[in-house]
Formats: C-alpha cells, structure tokens, sequence
C-alpha cells in the first residue's frame, strides 16, 4: 500500500494567512471494495488509531510491505495503529457474515483500544486465533470492546433489540470508564452483563448514552426521544465527569433522562440538541438550535476550561444562541456548516458559520490545548471559509472535497486546507495531539490530491474507495520581539529576555549578536519548551568591555525559520573620578524600548546589595555621585525598567567598580607601601613602614569588590600573600590601620 512521509518538506498553501504545511506523513489503506475509516484518534505518544469498515481483501500496511485483510462478510471492522512516522504497527478485523462497522475510537492513558459502531447476524470480535462471537438480535446489534496496546481483545459488549441499533460515539475518561452513544428503536437491554437494563424508544429511533466501568460493566444508561426519530452522533467528557452528546431531533421530546421533564419541540423538520448529563448520568442542562429546516450537530469537543464546541449543519436561517438571545445565522445554499461554542453551564459564547451554495458538512471536530478548534468534513462548489467580514474561497474539484480549518478562540478562521480530486472525498474525523499536530481521516474515490498547496501529491484508490489517514503541521512564521537585554548579576554575560508566545507550532527560539556593523549572526538557541532567556557566554560578548546588540527569530516546527525582531542594545558602564574625585558614571543609552529614567544603582558590600543613588533622564549619559561616601570598592549599575512585564523586572549594565589606588592619611604620610614581585605567580611580599607599631589590617578584594583574602593583627613591617586558590587576574589590596590606610592593585599570572 502506499505511503508518503514528507518530513520537513514544506509546502506552501492558499490559506488565510500563508502559513506552510508540514505534511508528516499520509497512508493510504485499501483494496478492490468499498472502503472506509470514520474515526481517529492520537495517544500520547504520538501513535496514530483509526477505525471504520472494508470489504474483499485490503492491504493495511501503508509502507512497502503487506498486511491483507479479508472480510469474512460485505464489510468487517477494521481497527488499525500506526506509529508517530506513520508505521504499521498493527492492524486487526472483526466481523462476520453480514454488515459490521465501526464508527468511532477512542484511546485511554495507558493506551488502550476503544470502539464502538454496529454488527449484524453473528460477528468474530477476537481478532488473534480464538473467537467472541456476538450474535445480534435484530438488524443491527450495538457494539463496544476494549483492546490492549498490542490490540488483542480485552473484552467485547453487545447491546441491541429486534430492530437496527448503533453505536455512533465513544470516549474514555482519566479513569478509565467508557461512554457510548448512538440510536436504538423499540426495546433494547443496555446491559452487557446478566442482568437485564430494557430501554424503550418512544416512536421512532431514540438515541441512548452508556457509562460502562473499564472492564465493561455497566454503570447506567439513559434515552431520550419521543414519538419521531431522534440521534446522537458524538460524546465528549469534560474533567470533571460530565458527558455531552450533540445530535438531532424531530418533533417533541423530554431531554430530561430522568422523572423530570425539559421539552422541546422542533422549529423546522429537525433541530440541533446538545445535552449535558452529570457523572450520575441526571441531567444538569440540554439545549435546542434550529429553525424552519434541518439541522444536525455531528461532532461535539469539550476544551480543558470545559468550553463545548459542536459542530455539524444547518439549513436556511437559523438562532444559534439557545438562551433567548439572537444570533441568527443564514446558510447560502441547500446547507452550510456550523461551528458553536458556549460555556459548560450552556451560556452562549459565539457561533460560526461555513459554506457556499452546494452541500457543505462539517464531521468532526477536535479542540488543541489553546483553545482553537479544528474542523474536517466536505464541500461542493464554492464556498467561502472566512469565518469573519472577509472572503475566503475554495471550489472543489469534483461532486465533494475534504477540508480542515483551524479556528482561534474567538471563531475567527486561522488557515483552511482544501484535499480532492474529480470525485467523491470525504472527511470524516479529526484530532489534535499535544503538540499541536493534526490527524485526519476519511475516504477518497478515484484520484485525490493531497497536497493543499499549488503542487501535487495525488494517491489513486485501488477499488471504489480506499482510506487515507495523514498527520500535518500549519505554522504560521511570525517573529517575536525581545523583552529586554541585560547583564547577569555577576556581570560576567549578557542575558537576552523574551516573552513566549502562547501557540503550538513553535520549536525554539534561535538568538543572534551583531558581529560587524548590521552583520547579526546566530549564536545559540532555546527550545520552546524551556524558560524564555539565554545567556550568552562567548569570550567574545563580554559585557565589561562594551555593549552589543541583539536580536532573536522564532523556528517553528514546520523547520521555517521567521523574521528576525527589532535590535536591543545593551548598557555598557564606565566609571572614573572628577576634578573632585568624586565617582563620574558614563553609560550609553539602551536600545530597544521606550524608557524615561536611568536609575543609578550602588554597592559597597560586594554582596549585590544595590541602594539607589540617584537617577536621569533618557538621554543624559552621564552621573556624578555625590549623595553616598566613595569606599574603596564602590560598585555602580545603571539600571532601566522595561515598559512591558518581563520574566525579569529590569535590565542593568554591567558592574563597574571604581578603585582608588593611592594612600590616605590622618597625618603627613611617612611611609609608602610595596609589593614584589607584581605580578606574581605563587607569592608576593608586601613591606611598609610601620614605626609606630600599631596593629594594621590587610584586606584583598577581586575585581567585583568581594573580599577574598583578610589578615588581621599585624605588627610587623611585611607580610607575605599567598596565591593559594585564587585565580589569575586583578586584585586590590587595603592596609587599614588606626590612622591610615593604603591601597595598592597587584596582578596575579
């Protein structure tokens, strides 16, 4: 069977912004029949399940080799895992002699298998060397199993009466209990145990929700419907246990499962209904949308906030806000498509519409960890998918085409992807991993391109229809602007500080220094995942020499690489005394925001203890300390606040430490100090006068003005330094005695 793996092969689309597709990978699936898949879903390890029904024998390995499955019957179920590049990993049938499908899938956290869909006559649901076999009551009978990892049955469930009963949707929460719903007619037992549990529809089909524990037993079951026809096509959980199903309903139906009643009655031939039933399976709220046509809500989504997004069709003029409120939207053809959220209490947030004047459907939906939702399904002709005040226009290629279309939080359409050829394809089921990736599934007749670009990437099908899958990226390239540039605390590297954006499809971020003049190179990276900052360690950027300036471009995960930011530039401090001797502070200004005040910053412990000591306005470059008493080893930084929150507060300049090297004296100096050798390698010898025999301190501070070394009670007229531990570079010695003090730099190689 065929399979494309496109990995870093970006291909450029009409879509709303002009981001680039990565497409994954696509597989192909099939043989001489009538083939497809109607759900999909992704664990968290990236392995990809699909589920759905074939006829004949069908290779299910989309690489070079070959997995054949052979129906046993008209259609047999097909449950298939492919690995996150695509791989088979196994595929299994089930089935028997008759018609046997499934329609929907679902994946628990220890990846385990869930499906659910219908069967009729007697049906094989081991796929290894043994048998299940369930026998249906009627038509069809409603099933739902459990598979290991390996995909070996774990257990299989039936539920049905004399008539057509389906499972249409299933999902697994954290705990591992199974919900199911679907449509069933007349009395059907919804106990897959010994013991009995008979609902009974009103007239027509009524549609069921099922809680079963992880090992398949049943918890409860509900109906709802009256004396028409209604259906329940998708389930959804929120957190906290709750189940919502959306679907249709005709005529006049009680919502509430339980003794209460909540009634409503269709405004055309057939209304949207969504419902929310507590862990218990009671009623917490149901609501109607429709209007004088047919309305149908296929798929439903509930986001981590607990937001419920539906989606499906509608025809003519319908009020979406199901609060009493107005929000009428109008299909343009025969029905367009829907998208509607409202909050977990039912309160109505926006809703959206799709479509041109053919047939358009939306099938499935997926909400990504920001909140966006995710569309697929079909349209014919031309239709339009801005969701907003402007156009957006896609004309298939044949009778329908696949879409995908990406929505922010708010509705508004972020891209869309167009996939056909001159005949029928379909999309049928979407989902969304964490990182922002999209799984789509369906079926295609004939030729279909893929590619959603202006190029080609066509696969044939092998018989009447064959089943794709495919795994994408859409990044929208986009820059991001730095925070703020500083210095670190020790003054020893440059720290550039940006704010990540909040999005999916972003795989590090990549920082660049100038070089030459408006030359900017690349000097490092941090991935998405880590804390927004780097620090640039290069010899070649140290912050006590000058400033420089930086700038930082986003490398999504479809390997683009975006737009470089605006220039920041860092504070580069210099410090000596004036006329007066008092410290003279210099500074060039920063660049990068707007700012008011410089804050002049001051330390005389060595310990990062800053003290504010004046400041000035944006463009004095200049400061005179006068306010605080110049020691010995008085540190400076100038500091400025950015405008926006950062992860940090400020940026500050490197720190400058102004040493005065001289002897100070309460009475006429009679002695200088020496030091030999200067520099010294292991040790150095330091003489002075002291004829009045006092006691004298000797204190070695490095260049940041941190005390490093300290001798006490000296009387006599040398001492001996010793190099010990301490590294090369410049140190600063302070003879303090009673009444003097003398100072000298040495030099350690």
């Amino acid at each position: 069977m065929k399979k494309l793996v496109l990995l870093n092969f970006l291909l450029t689309q009409l879509i709303f912004i002009l981001p680039a597709q990565n497409l994954h990978w696509l597989n192909q699936m099939g043989g001489s029949d009538n083939d497809a898949s109607y759900s999909i879903a992704v664990d968290d390890s990236g392995n990809v399940y699909t589920a759905g029904s074939f006829g004949g024998t069908a290779d299910f390995d989309p690489g070079a080799g070959t997995m054949n499955l052979t129906s046993t019957g008209d259609k047999d179920i097909f449950i298939q895992k492919v690995d996150a590049s695509g791989d088979l990993v196994w595929a299994n049938s089930m089935g028997g002699t008759g018609w046997d499908q499934a329609s929907s899938i679902a994946i628990d956290n220890s990846g385990n298998v869930f499906a659910t869909g219908f069967f009729s006559e007697t049906a094989d649901f081991d796929p290894g060397t043994g048998t299940v076999n369930l026998s249906s009551n009627g038509g069809f009978d409603i099933f739902a199993i459990k598979l290991d990892v390996a995909g070996n049955l774990v257990w299989a469930k039936q539920m049905g009466g004399t008539d057509a009963d389906e499972g249409k949707s299933i999902t697994v929460d954290a705990t591992g209990n199974v919900y199911l719903t679907g449509r069933f007619q007349k009395t059907v037992d919804f106990d897959p145990g010994t013991a009995t549990m008979n609902l009974t529809s009103g007239g027509g089909y009524d549609f069921f929700v099922q809680k079963l524990d992880a090992s398949g037993n049943l918890v409860w079951a509900t109906k709802t419907g009256g004396a028409n026809t209604e259906d329940s096509f998708s389930i959804a959980t929120d957190n906290s246990g709750n189940v919502f199903t959306t679907g249709y309903f005709e005529g006049n139906v009680d919502f509430d499962p339980g003794s209460g009643a909540l009634n409503f009655t269709t405004l055309g031939s057939q209304d949207i209904f969504v419902q929310k039933l507590d862990p218990a399976g009671a009623l917490v709220w149901a609501k109607q949308i429709g209007g004088t046509g047919v309305e149908n809500g296929y798929s439903i989504a509930v986001n981590d906030s607990g937001n419920v997004y539906t989606t499906g069709l509608f025809y003519g003029t319908v009020d979406f806000d199901p609060n009493g409120g107005a929000a009428n939207l109008t299909a343009d053809g025969l029905c367009d498509i829907f998208i509607q959220k409202m909050s977990n209490n039912g309160s109505y947030i926006w809703a959206k519409k799709l479509g041109g004047t053919g047939v358009d459907i939306a099938n499935g939906i997926a909400v990504d960890n920001l909140g966006n939702a995710h569309i697929t399904g079909i349209f014919y002709g031309t239709a339009d998918f801005d969701t907003d005040t402007g156009t957006l226009n896609l004309t298939s290629l044949g009778l329908s085409d696949i879409f995908i279309q990406k929505l922010n939080t708010s509705g508004k359409t972020i891209w869309t992807q167009q996939m056909g050829g001159t005949e029928i394809d379909i999309g049928n089921s979407i989902a969304i991993d964490n990182s922002g990736n999209t799984y789509t599934t369906g079926s295609f007749y004939g030729t279909a391109d893929f590619d959603a670009g202006p190029g080609s990437l066509s696969l044939t099908s092998l018989g009447v229809a064959d089943i794709y899958a495919l795994k994408s990226s859409i990044c929208d390239t986009q820059s991001v602007p730095i925070c703020m540039v500083g210095v670190d605390s020790n003054s020893t590297n440059n720290l550039i500080v940006w704010d990540k954006p909040i999005t999916t499809n972003i795989d590090s971020f990549i920082i660049y220094r100038e070089i030459t003049v408006n030359n900017f190179q690349p000097i490092g990276s941090v991935h998405y995942s880590d804390l927004s900052e780097f620090y640039d360690v290069s010899p070649e950027a140290d912050p006590n020499n000058k400033s420089y300036k930086y700038k930082i471009a986003i490398l999504d995960s479809c390997g683009n690489e975006g737009g470089l930011s605006d220039q920041h530039k860092t504070i580069h401090l210099t410090a000596t005394t004036d006329s007066n001797d008092d410290p003279l502070l210099q500074w060039n200004d920063y660049e990068g925001f707007t700012f008011s005040t410089y804050r002049i910053l001051f330390d005389s412990t060595g310990n990062n203890s800053w003290t504010e000591v004046g400041t000035a306005p944006f463009g004095d470059n200049a400061y005179t300390v006068t306010t605080v008493p110049h020691t010995p080893y008085s540190r400076y930084v100038v500091e400025v606040v950015p405008p926006i929150s950062c992860i940090t507060d400020n940026t500050r300049s490197n720190i400058t430490t102004l040493y005065i090297v001289s002897t100070e004296e309460q009475e006429p100096a009679t002695s200088l100090l020496s030091i030999y050798p200067n520099p010294f390698s292991q040790s150095a010898r330091l003489v002075f006068n002291n004829d009045k025999r006092e006691p004298y301190k000797l204190v070695l501070y490095n260049v940041l003005g941190a005390q490093v070394w300290v001798k006490e009670d000296i009387y006599s007229e040398e001492v001996i330094i010793q190099r010990g531990n301490l590294n090369a570079g410049v140190y600063f010695i302070e003879l303090q005695g009673k009444a003097r003090t003398s100072r000298a730099r040495i030099m350690i190689d």
